[in-house]
């Protein structure tokens, strides 16, 4: 049952934390080239990657109650790297989903309809831009806060992929004994 479990528990890490560490990266190029709806999809990616990661820790819990000799829950490299993926799961659910789907909101964002001062009627909607329009052609308004959140998810992600480095390996070199 043990190999069964660890085997489903290294499954699930390929087929979701991979995308989960891979879909902020491409929201971060459809941000700078001001695609609105790549980058809405990355944030939805990147919410669902991470929630399905649970499924790899819930089977690395299970792996670790049914191993009966070579590691436990009081072993070193098992605590570290379950605080370190609840870490990476936080930074993901709590910034870095969050701050692509602002970024997303910002670049799909209508310019403001303002009355016009010498008539006072409104001014006829432009149609909207089919082309997305690239971080560097922004408003400067739009284009600071763009830019501070473009930061903030390279960072984010940039530490998730970190967390999660350092988590594979612990659990492949087992480090501190039992």
């Amino acid at each position: 049952m043990h190999t069964f479990l660890v085997l489903l528990h290294v499954l699930a890490a390929v087929f979701l934390i991979g995308p989960l560490v891979i879909a902020p990266m491409f929201g971060l190029r459809a941000l700078r080239l001001g695609a609105a709806d790549a980058v809405r999809d990355a944030a939805r990616q990147t919410t669902l990657y991470g929630l399905l990661s649970l499924t790899v820790f819930a089977f690395g819990v299970l792996a670790v109650a049914t191993e009966e000799d070579d590691y436990t829950f009081r072993s070193i490299w098992v605590n570290v790297s379950m605080t370190l993926y609840i870490l990476a799961l936080l930074l993901v659910l709590g910034v870095l989903a969050p701050s692509l789907g602002k970024a997303a909101r910002l670049l799909s964002a209508p310019e403001s309809v303002q009355v016009d001062p010498v008539d006072g009627e409104l001014p006829q909607p432009e149609p909207a831009p089919t082309q997305p329009v690239p971080l560097a052609a922004q408003e400067p308004e739009v284009k600071g806060k763009l830019d501070a959140l473009r930061g903030r998810i390279a960072a984010s992600s940039g530490i998730v992929a970190v967390l999660i480095f350092v988590t594979t390996v612990l659990m492949v070199l087992k480090p501190f004994g039992d």
